[in-house]
C-alpha cells in the first residue's frame, strides 16, 4: 500500500513557520547599520518586535533612523536598495518565506492552505510549486521597479518588503483563470478580486506584489491549461 506524499502546499506552510519562529529567536543576535550621506540606518528589532510585528520606525541621536526588522530578517526579506546597488537577488525568492509578525504570517497561512489546496489540486503538486513560485517573482520583481511610486512608501527603496502574498494571489489568478477555462469565471474570478481589492488599498501594502502576482498566476495558470489541453487532444488522436 503507497503512502500518500505530504503536499507541497502542507511542506510550504511549514517551512514558512519555521523561518519566522528562527527569526524571533535570532533577533537579538545581529543588527545591520546602513551609512549614507548624513543619515545612519539602523535594522535592528527585539524578539517581541518581530514577534508582533511593527511598522514604526523610530528616530534615534544624530541622525539615526531605525527600521524595526532583525538582522536576519534584513537579508531574508526584500529590500530594493541592496538587490540593485549590492546584488541581493536571492531576496527576490526568500522574501516569500520571510513575514513580519504573527498576525501576518497567520493571515498568509491561512489563505495558503485553501487557495494552495484547490490549486494543488487542479493543477497538480508540480503545477502548483510553478504557479505558487511564477507568481511571487513576478510580484517581487514589480516592486522591485514599481513600488517607490507608491504614495505611502517613503524612502521606498530602504524599506523592507515581504511575504507570501504575492504568490498567493498567483494562486488565486490561476482559480480565475481555471474557473475562466471550466466556464465559472464569474465567481472565481469575482471572489480573487474581492481579495485583492479588500488587502491591496490597505495603507502601506504592496499592491505591485498581489497585482503582479496575481497576473503572474493568471498567466502561468493559462499556458498549463493550454499545455493539458493539447496533450489530451494530441492522445485522443493517437487512440483512433
Amino acid at each position: 500500500m503507497s503512502q500518500k506524499a505530504i503536499s507541497w502546499t502542507n511542506i510550504i506552510i511549514i517551512l514558512n513557520i519555521i523561518v519566522f519562529l528562527i527569526t524571533v529567536a535570532t533577533a537579538n543576535l545581529f543588527s545591520v547599520t546602513l551609512k549614507l550621506d548624513h543619515v545612519e540606518i539602523l535594522y535592528k528589532a527585539s524578539p517581541e518586535e518581530v514577534l508582533f510585528g511593527t511598522a514604526q520606525r523610530s528616530s534615534l541621536p544624530d541622525n539615526v533612523y531605525r527600521i524595526p526588522i532583525s538582522g536576519l530578517q534584513f537579508y531574508l526579506s526584500q529590500i530594493n536598495f541592496f538587490v540593485i546597488n549590492f546584488h541581493f537577488y536571492w531576496q527576490l525568492i526568500t522574501s516569500m518565506f520571510v513575514h513580519f509578525g504573527i498576525v501576518h504570517l497567520s493571515f498568509n497561512m491561512l489563505a495558503l492552505f485553501f487557495f494552495g489546496s484547490a490549486v494543488e489540486y487542479s493543477f497538480g503538486r508540480k503545477g502548483f510549486l510553478i504557479i505558487y513560485f511564477i507568481s511571487g517573482l513576478f510580484g517581487n520583481l514589480a516592486s522591485l521597479f514599481l513600488l517607490k511610486y507608491l504614495p505611502f512608501t517613503g524612502a521606498a527603496d530602504l524599506t523592507p518588503s515581504a511575504g507570501a502574498s504575492g504568490a498567493i494571489f498567483g494562486l488565486l489568478g490561476a482559480i480565475a483563470i481555471a474557473g475562466r477555462m471550466s466556464g465559472r469565471l464569474g465567481s472565481a474570478i469575482g471572489y480573487a478580486l474581492l481579495i485583492l481589492l479588500i488587502n491591496s488599498f490597505i495603507p502601506g501594502v504592496n499592491l505591485f506584489a498581489h497585482l503582479f502576482g496575481f497576473l503572474g498566476g493568471i498567466l502561468s495558470g493559462y499556458i498549463m491549461i493550454k499545455i493539458a489541453l493539447r496533450k489530451r487532444y494530441e492522445a485522443k488522436l493517437l487512440e483512433t
